[in-house]
This record gives C-alpha cells, structure tokens and sequence, in this order.
C-alpha cells in the first residue's frame, strides 16, 4: 500500500515493502516544486488525481529511475523532474518530482529500498 506523508520537512511517499522517495520541502523563493502522478511520461503524459487514503497496492519498480523525465507540469512550463515507476498488477503509473527555480536553489532527494540507497540526488 502506497502512502504520503510529511515529516521533518520532506515530501515522502512510502509502499508496504518499505520502499520509498523522499523529497526536501523546504523553499526558498522564486521556486516551484511538488510531486505528481503521471499515467505515462513524455508530452501527452496525464496527471492523475490518485487518493492514497484508501486501500491501493502500488508499489514502486526499483529497478526504473528516470533522472530527466520529460514532463510539461500544470501545461505550461517544462521542470527539472525525475521520475519513478509504480506498479499494481499490469497497471504503471509516475511519481514525478519536479522543481522549477532560477538555478540556485535545490531540493534534495532520495530513492530508498529500506535503509538501502538506490538513487540520490538534488533537483
């Protein structure tokens, strides 16, 4: 079961084998960051409005990172995202999380298997 959370200022995202993505939320001006789900990635990919309150067996794919997902957020403007791949049976869907700055200020992340680091980095 996939979950959301916030704690110690990050964005966190966690499923039933421990797997999770957590994301700095701390901001600074002149910057907009978030995280969203995607049905696909590239220009005709879809947000999705996904409820994380009620039972789901999403789980994430730690074998997909995509450090440059193409991703056009809310239609308008294209961010520096990276993308991570969720499975349920035959169906997939994206947690893409995105920052759009001046290039000064980032948002730290990690992809984690437990207390194992699959990927870190910052957008």
């Amino acid at each position: 079961m996939l979950r959301y959370f916030d704690r110690d200022m990050r964005m966190n995202w966690v499923d039933s084998n421990n797997v999770f993505v957590g994301f700095d939320d701390e901001g600074s001006c002149c910057e907009v960051w978030g995280g969203d789900f995607y049905d696909s990635l590239g220009s005709n990919a879809r947000r999705l409005d996904v409820d994380l309150t009620v039972d789901n067996n999403w789980v994430f794919d730690t074998s997909f990172y995509d450090a440059n997902a193409d991703i056009i957020i809310d239609g308008h403007f294209e961010a520096e995202c990276a993308a991570f791949r969720l499975v349920d049976g035959d169906r997939e869907m994206y947690l893409v999380i995105w920052n759009d700055h001046n290039g000064y200020y980032a948002h730290g992340f990690d992809f984690c298997n437990g207390d194992t680091v699959i990927v870190e980095g910052a957008l």
